[in-house]
């Protein structure tokens, strides 16, 4: 479902993603059927994740998966909607970890995900390595 706060990191991708040039408009807190993702453009059915470390069981710090309940709750929604949303309704989702939102790293990440789902207006011949 839909959330009423907003988290730290939706916030930076969000301003992130302003400040591009896109060729299709985002949609913040996007319904696909029974599961909220947290950026779509639905027009070409893709959406942006934006995972918390703990919440969401980064691989990387959780390379054994969930450690207590809240962590297993998560880990079965989150399958589930991925699941739903890619291999029932068809969308394309881009998982971006909190780490890497937090310091930055996220931005070259997403820019060439965009780039290969061609959601980037390309200005004359160049799209920008960086956000403005």
């Amino acid at each position: 479902g839909r959330f009423k706060k907003r988290s730290s990191i939706e916030i930076k991708v969000e301003e992130f993603l302003k400040g591009l040039e896109l060729s299709s408009g985002f949609v913040p807190q996007f319904q696909i059927d029974y599961y909220a993702v947290d950026f779509a453009f639905p027009e070409f059915k893709v959406a942006i994740e934006c995972q918390g470390t703990f919440f969401h069981i980064d691989p990387r710090i959780y390379p054994n998966g969930p450690i207590c309940a809240i962590q297993r709750r998560n880990f079965g929604r989150d399958r589930a909607k991925r699941k739903w949303c890619v291999d029932r309704m068809g969308w394309v989702i881009i998982e971006l970890w909190e780490t890497e939102i937090n310091d930055g790293q996220f931005k070259e990440t997403l820019l060439c995900k965009l780039r290969e789902l061609n959601l980037l207006r390309v200005s004359g011949n160049k799209v920008p390595l960086t956000s403005p």
